[in-house]
């Protein structure tokens, strides 16, 4: 009877091993060129008597057992992988590579999306519980990401793949973008189709707020803040601006900066424009700062202060 119970409790175990292994799939987070790291310097350390050109491609994971094999491009060395991070030396040339990983049994085929050059490139690997993945009907495209400001964090689908610009592959289908920088965030969704290099362009359209060294103000501890954040604030400009038709009629476009106070109660008070475009802008500005919803105070020692700010308002055609 003990006997019995054993290969019954055995066999639930396999079944289980089973289960996740078959629910788990290789996904590459990430995959991009570093920028301004050719390995030139590298590949003459080699003494390579032929000056073969080499990719160094750098794998972060934080899970063991991944190979990587990039089929008959020649002679590829590697580092053993040390503190989640592993080095592969190929030669130029590769457009694919096959991944498996021992620990789950699973295999992926990833395209680059490009043809490698000697450049130092980055891939972040995990596996995932998700359905597994068909070696055929993984499609990639390489993508660049701008940003303005540059040098801004990058997110992809909510995973942090470095700085702008993002030079690198995605899979085909929709991903989610963020760019953050000095608490400003901007987010978009992309679709991702195969055919030619999107170049893809982001920007920190964020209010930009600063206290005033007027006499009519204090030094706040805390600056104000519209409620919901600086997210909500951009959508409330987005939502209720309207375009003047003056200047929608000249093509006028840009910002207009904005001067306000905060008061001890969160109301915008002595609202006035320090820098205008015209065409009736600066009056649709400041309609727009006037209509606001009451904003939380700013705070001093723990007590509400009366601030003032300044924010760009952008008008920009379509």
């Amino acid at each position: 009877m003990k006997i019995i119970h054993l290969r019954f409790i055995l066999t639930i175990v396999l079944l289980l091993i089973i289960y996740v292994a078959n629910s788990q799939s290789i996904v590459v987070k990430s995959f991009r060129k570093i920028e301004a790291t050719r390995i030139d310097a590298k590949r003459n350390s080699l003494k390579d008597s032929q000056k073969q050109k080499y990719t160094l491609i750098k794998i972060l994971t934080d899970q063991p057992g991944f190979v990587l094999d990039f089929g008959h491009i020649g002679t590829v060395t590697s580092t053993e992988p040390k503190d989640g991070m592993q080095m592969y030396l190929i030669p130029v040339g590769a457009k694919s590579v096959t991944i498996t990983n021992q620990q789950f049994g699973i295999v992926c085929n990833y395209p680059f999306g490009t043809e490698l050059e000697d450049w130092m490139y980055e891939m972040v690997l995990k596996a995932d519980n998700s359905s597994k993945n068909e070696n055929d009907q993984i499609k990639t495209q390489w993508v660049v990401i701008k940003s303005n400001p540059s040098h801004t964090r990058i997110f992809i689908d909510d995973y942090s793949v470095g700085e702008t610009p993002y030079n690198g592959s995605l899979t085909v289908g929709l991903h989610k973008v963020k760019i953050e920088s000095s608490g400003k965030i901007a987010e978009k969704d992309i679709p991702i189709i195969q055919g030619k290099i999107p170049i893809i362009k982001m920007t920190l359209d964020a209010a930009d707020y600063k206290i005033s060294d007027s006499t009519k103000t204090e030094s706040a501890d805390k600056t104000p803040e519209f409620k919901g954040g600086l997210k909500a604030l951009l959508n409330y400009l987005k939502n209720n601006a309207q375009y003047p038709t003056l200047a929608r009629e000249s093509g006028i476009q840009g910002s207009v900066m904005v001067q306000f106070i905060i008061t001890e109660t969160g109301k915008v008070s002595d609202v006035k424009v320090i820098k205008g475009i015209g065409g009736g802008c600066d009056e649709e500005a400041i309609r727009l700062t006037k209509t606001m919803p009451n904003w939380i105070p700013g705070y001093k020692n723990g007590k509400a202060v009366e601030c003032m700010l300044e924010i760009p308002i952008k008008f920009q055609l379509p």
